[in-house]
């Protein structure tokens, strides 16, 4: 769930990711946003505890908790606060996730490692997308295919 959809977590049937950024959570719970920033690994996990899913806490270093344990991945680049780019996220997200539905069936703590792996995807793709420099959402889906190419 991520932007608008994130008021209806607690509607979702299933495992569920949420992929707020700051001021997104913290309006899901009531926080102010400069509390989420000064905390955000508690934030994520506070979050992931009491709503009983995956939490992907967006930033420069985007922090995930859930049940498979708790992860940070540092941006390589400031580039991807780029319009779109956390709908790229969420669709590199969506991917491994219908990728991995049994898995997930089988053991939900799949979850956070999994919205880990799409964080890093994200990055490196960005990264790759702008060589430094700025890039557009489009330039960083084009790129996708080399990097996960590059790691496989």
């Amino acid at each position: 769930l991520d932007a608008g959809a994130i008021g209806q977590v607690h509607a979702a049937a299933g495992p569920t990711v949420l992929a707020p950024h700051y001021g997104e959570l913290a309006s899901l719970l009531g926080a102010d946003a400069a509390e989420v920033a000064a905390d955000p690994p508690g934030w994520a996990d506070r979050a992931a505890r009491s709503l009983d899913t995956t939490v992907v806490l967006k930033g420069h270093t985007t922090w995930i908790a859930g049940p498979g344990g708790e992860f940070s991945v540092e941006a390589p680049t400031t580039w991807l606060a780029t319009a779109g780019t956390g709908d790229a996220l969420a669709g590199i997200l969506g991917a491994l996730l219908a990728t991995h539905a049994r898995a997930i069936t089988d053991d939900e703590s799949v979850l956070t490692q999994l919205a880990a792996t799409a964080v890093v995807l994200h990055g490196l793709a960005a990264e790759r997308a702008g060589g430094g420099g700025p890039f557009t959402v489009l330039d960083l889906n084009a790129a996708l295919p080399a990097v996960i190419a590059a790691l496989v």
